[in-house]
């Protein structure tokens, strides 16, 4: 009896240690529980957060990816209030201010929808913030020259369509440029006298002051400030084809601009003093 009293007694010493062992194991599973739950709560949701953010953006780079092919078969018309709703809309009002250093996956779309004038109605049918806000980068003083080029980019591919210059550069029959063209002005006419005052932004004296000097140190060769303005004046003279009431931006520009017909040839070339006689001779009127 002895015996079995001491055998009694060693196995419920074992089942306590044993349930020691449980409570201890719970405990510490319960800690880690609370350490993930405070993780998700800080640390966890700023990285879902921020993988959410880059998937997102590779999303929209893919989608900009698929109108630069051009697929000559498939109408992406269906799907464009769907992109605006999902993409565009929820972004649109802070483009300018998000694009003044680089170009966002966002910017990149807006930019594709200029490739092809099938494209064109894109940018302004369906809400018309998004080329305003396109636009607005050209009056951020602080705008990068890259985001600048790629706004820049996206007028000088539109304007290559208008009737003056769509049958000879991309050799087109005189019935489809002029529809292209029809589809150009019902993007840049309404437009129009924001794109010049925000070309009066760019085009101040100081800035211009600035191109110039910079072309004199270089002997002759053009700096990007200087290319930038010289581009930006040529695409103003395309711009003025469409002017027809702006006439406040239009006085301001040219007492920027007529100033430059008296630079040398040295550093103003010869081409942009003509772009400066086109926006003259389409500016006097108004």
């Amino acid at each position: 009896m002895a015996v079995d009293d001491e055998e009694e007694a060693e196995v419920d010493a074992v089942a306590a240690e044993d349930s020691d062992d449980e409570d201890d194991a719970n405990v510490a599973a319960n800690d880690e529980e609370d350490e993930d739950s405070g993780s998700m709560t800080l640390g966890g949701i700023k990285r879902r957060r921020d993988s959410a953010r880059s998937i997102r953006q590779m999303a929209v780079k893919c989608l900009a990816k698929m109108f630069e092919l051009q697929p000559p078969q498939f109408d992406f018309t269906p799907y464009v209030a769907c992109i605006y709703e999902q993409v565009v809309d929820p972004r649109i009002d802070n483009l300018t201010y998000e694009n003044t250093q680089n170009s966002s996956a966002l910017l990149l779309l807006l930019r594709s929808w200029s490739l092809s004038p099938k494209y064109f109605p894109y940018l302004v049918d369906y809400n018309p913030l998004a080329f305003k806000m396109l636009l607005g980068i050209l009056a951020v003083p602080t705008a990068h020259s890259s985001v600048v080029s790629l706004v820049l980019d996206v007028l000088q591919t539109l304007l290559d369509y208008s009737p003056a210059v769509a049958v000879e550069k991309h050799l087109l029959a005189e019935a489809e440029a002029a529809e292209r063209a029809m589809l150009v002005g019902r993007t840049i006419q309404g437009h129009v006298s924001q794109i010049l005052s925000h070309m009066r932004t760019c085009f101040t004296s100081d800035v211009l002051s600035l191109a110039t000097t910079q072309q004199q140190q270089q002997a002759g060769k053009p700096s990007g400030a200087v290319t930038q303005a010289m581009r930006q004046i040529h695409i103003l003279s395309r711009v003025a084809e469409y002017a027809t009431k702006q006439g406040r931006d239009a006085k301001a520009l040219l007492d920027i601009l007529l100033p430059i017909l008296k630079r040398p040839n040295r550093t103003v070339p010869e081409r942009t003093k003509n772009d400066v006689l086109k926006v003259m001779l389409r500016f006097v009127p108004l």
